[in-house]
């Protein structure tokens, strides 16, 4: 018996693909399966440089790896962009404070890492009706605490609140004025009744 000719199953082959994209669609075999690309004249794609960086030669990446051909970045072309390096570390505090009340106030202490912050950085605090921030700067390097995104438990008044600097310099300690003298809030943070558990 003689063997079809090789371009002949080819052919069959390619029908009997078609045809079952044809009949089946998206939920076809050959549907979901990944077409061989010529990747031969795939352009390179130049590594934008750091800020302050001059332009030199870095590898080109082609077909999605490093090439061993190098190309020059040029800051004059329009699609050039630099990336920006973030120039300061900034620790959160957020997990290093104590918090107390009283009938018509309530205390937040903030403990710093070194006395050194308090004492030579620059302080800054702001006060909302469910929020506050505070920020203490030293250059490369800053310290932050932060009440926004989950609200206090409760209204505060902003412009009766204030802070000082404990005498160790190790702690900041904030003052915020209840706008309801009398109700307890138990905790810093306000927290949603879950719908699920009733836990909150």
């Amino acid at each position: 018996m003689t063997a079809a000719p090789e371009d002949s199953q080819t052919t069959t082959s390619l029908n009997a693909i078609e045809k079952s994209k044809q009949e089946h669609g998206d939920l076809s075999y050959y549907q979901g399966q990944r077409q061989e690309e010529d990747l031969s004249k795939a352009e390179k794609i130049a590594v934008p440089l750091r800020t302050g960086e001059s332009a030199k030669q870095v590898p080109a990446v082609l077909n999605g790896g490093a090439s061993d051909e190098a190309i020059v970045l040029d800051k004059e072309d329009p699609r050039y962009v630099e990336r920006k390096v973030p120039d300061r570390e900034v620790v959160s505090l957020n997990a290093t404070f104590m918090f107390e009340e009283n009938d018509d106030k309530v205390k937040i202490h903030i403990k710093f890492p070194e006395k050194e912050i308090l004492e030579t950085g620059k302080l800054e605090t702001e006060f909302w009706e469910r929020g506050l921030r505070v920020h203490c700067d030293l250059g490369k390097k800053s310290y932050r605490f932060l009440v926004k995104d989950q609200p206090l438990h409760a209204e505060i008044v902003p412009e009766k609140c204030k802070f000082r600097v404990s005498s160790d310099k190790m702690r900041l300690v904030l003052t915020l004025v209840k706008f309801e003298p009398d109700e307890r809030w138990g905790r810093l943070l306000h927290k949603e009744m879950n719908q699920h558990t009733g836990w909150n």
